[in-house]
């Protein structure tokens, strides 16, 4: 592996994929990559901007790594990087009003207010986002998004950023807590202290991700508070991301947590069905718009299908259509071509680890404590419909969530042929199209269970 020369090697991998896409996707996207490292099994591609990066990351990474593999024999990482590093926005050090510059703003190109798909379980978190933006400093202020991880939060932060930016000239600086105490630390070795607080105290608006990362740091937390304290006095604007609730942060002061609490407190729950459906369509939208000539679309059935599985987060959905593609320009086919059994293939591995604990068992529990059943009530030969109609529902799942057949599953459920396991998977499917409540309670016994 070490004799191969790397711009040799990045050669044979161009060579193949051209091979697999058009002349005028591979002038656009590759033309213009080139090698420069190669470490550890970790091959380093350079590109212009970090919109290029992302973009391959997204969508080449793994079909290349699949050719370097053919090439070498030989597992290989891919990883881009970029000539800009991040969307930069660099001044003189301070300018004529005495604001604080020659930092660089660096916010994703694609975390924009615009691109981001407003519904239910984002919809207050994105308004606040927004008064923010509008009202630099004078409300909400601090603002704090919580929520799990792929939910839309550094989206929701960066979005901010951009708009203040762009609309308002303000000086604006995003960073993470991780930064913000790396940063503090070569400050105290370099005995920097002073310019790190002149840096830092300065800015109009000061975005701060993953706050939670300051757990259990005494200096970092002290040093921040003080920096809160400063911008909050001058109405400077300050907006915090987290995994959790100010007060579920272990290890935090109580009074970082007073601050934090001082402002709005906003989060962002899981993606409801039809925000899902819409986020999918968006994203499918974004890449006719970067590809043209590309082959990117879905069948409506699909699009359901993803919709349907994957509902934690917007990254793991997003992840999925990612993996279609990758496949589709892998095996030159167009993706709208695949149907649903398909598509099950493609995500199997990123399904599976949702479905290896769940068995019949467990549905079957599951099922009849959501509607406060006893199990054998469940497998009793009764035609009342509290009990028949949970019956049907776990029917449904069974088939749905495993791998097994219809026949196996009426046996189970002490049922004569597996036309029973047919008519319940019917009238389930019929009462979820026709009530909208239903369908959200069917969908929250399935993380139930799945969870």
């Amino acid at each position: 592996m070490n004799k191969i020369r790397l711009k040799e090697f990045w050669s044979e991998i161009l060579l193949e994929i051209r091979k697999k896409i058009n002349e005028q996707t591979y002038q656009t996207w590759f033309s213009k990559t080139y090698p420069i490292e190669l470490k550890e099994n970790t091959l380093v591609i350079m590109t212009s901007t970090k919109f290029f990066a992302d973009w391959l990351e997204q969508h080449y990474k793994i079909l290349l790594e699949e050719i370097a593999y053919k090439i070498v024999q030989e597992k290989i990482c891919i990883r881009f990087d970029s000539e800009d590093k991040e969307v930069k926005r660099v001044s003189q050090s301070f300018n004529k009003s005495g604001r604080l510059k020659g930092y660089e703003l660096k916010l994703n190109a694609r975390y924009t207010f615009d691109s981001f798909v407003v519904g239910n379980s984002n919809r207050f978190a994105h308004s606040a986002a927004m008064a923010v933006a509008r009202n630099q400093g004078r409300v909400y202020n601090p603002l704090f998004i919580y929520g799990d991880t792929g939910l839309g939060k550094t989206h929701l932060m960066q979005a901010i950023g951009h708009y203040l930016y762009n609309k308002k000239n303000v000086h604006v600086f995003y960073t993470s807590a991780e930064d913000f105490t790396n940063e503090m630390i070569f400050a105290i070795q370099k005995n920097k202290m002073t310019k790190f607080r002149t840096k830092y105290r300065n800015f109009d608006a000061l975005l701060i991700d993953d706050i939670q990362f300051l757990s259990k740091k005494e200096g970092s937390q002290e040093e921040f508070f003080h920096t809160f304290n400063t911008l909050y006095n001058s109405k400077k604007q300050i907006v915090i991301t987290c995994d959790r609730a100010p007060k579920s942060i272990t290890d935090l002061q109580d009074r970082l947590i007073s601050r934090f609490e001082c402002g709005l407190l906003t989060d962002l729950q899981p993606p409801e069905y039809e925000t899902r459906v819409a986020i999918l369509k968006k994203k499918i939208e974004d890449e006719k718009m970067l590809s043209p000539e590309k082959k990117v679309n879905l069948k409506q059935e699909v699009i359901n299908f993803i919709a349907e599985n994957f509902y934690t987060n917007v990254r793991e959905l997003e992840g999925s259509y990612i993996r279609i593609l990758a496949y589709s320009s892998s095996n030159m086919i167009d993706p709208e071509s695949l149907d649903v059994e398909q598509v099950k293939q493609i995500l199997k591995d990123m399904m599976m680890k949702k479905k290896k604990l769940i068995s019949l068992e467990l549905i079957h529990e599951e099922v009849a404590n959501f509607y406060g059943l006893r199990k054998r009530q469940l497998i009793q030969d009764t035609r009342k419909h509290e009990v028949v109609f949970p019956r049907q529902i776990a029917m449904y799942f069974s088939e749905y969530l495993l791998s097994i057949s219809q026949k196996e599953i009426a046996k189970y459920y002490h049922r004569k042929d597996h036309s029973t396991v047919i008519y319940a998977k019917k009238m389930v499917k019929k009462k979820m199209a026709e009530d909208k409540e239903f369908k959200n309670e069917l969908e929250e016994l399935r993380k139930y269970i799945e969870n």
